[in-house]
């Protein structure tokens, strides 16, 4: 139920975000039928590992690092600035904040913003967050 939680908390804050740029998650819509003609924020979390953060007693404390990303697309040939802005405010959504769900909270990090380039019709600019998800399990 965790990566559930945890994948709800990061949708809602990026979807807290105002922007014309519609917003896509993994599963919602393939690549090729998306038509927004200003542009789109594809959506992505990965949290691949997981380690026991506490040792003792009935909650332990299991740590899930992460990544997520907001890979940002614009029209390919109208300049970078636009992506950027976008990728600012976005970085700025989420650095050095936190959320919390019951059992499970996430601190997100430092956000990295990555110029990837022309690919198609689209330019496309990332916004890197490490993710730090904490969840308490009740062991007997």
């Amino acid at each position: 139920m965790s990566e559930l939680t945890a994948r709800a908390l990061i949708e809602a804050r990026l979807n807290g975000y105002t922007t014309t740029l519609s917003k896509y998650w993994p599963n919602t819509i393939e690549e090729a039928d998306i038509t927004d003609p200003e542009g789109y924020i594809r959506a992505t979390y990965r949290s691949p590992e997981a380690f026991q953060a506490e040792c003792g007693g009935s909650a332990l404390l299991f740590r899930h690092p992460g990544l997520f990303i907001a890979s940002i697309f614009v029209p390919r040939g109208t300049g970078a600035g636009a992506a950027l802005t976008v990728a600012d405010a976005i970085a700025a959504l989420f650095r050095g904040k936190s959320d919390t769900s019951g059992t499970t909270s996430i601190i997100y990090r430092a956000p990295k913003v990555r110029e990837v380039g022309a690919n198609g019709d689209w330019y496309q600019v990332d916004v890197e967050v490490p993710v730090e998800r904490d969840t308490r399990f009740t062991v007997s």
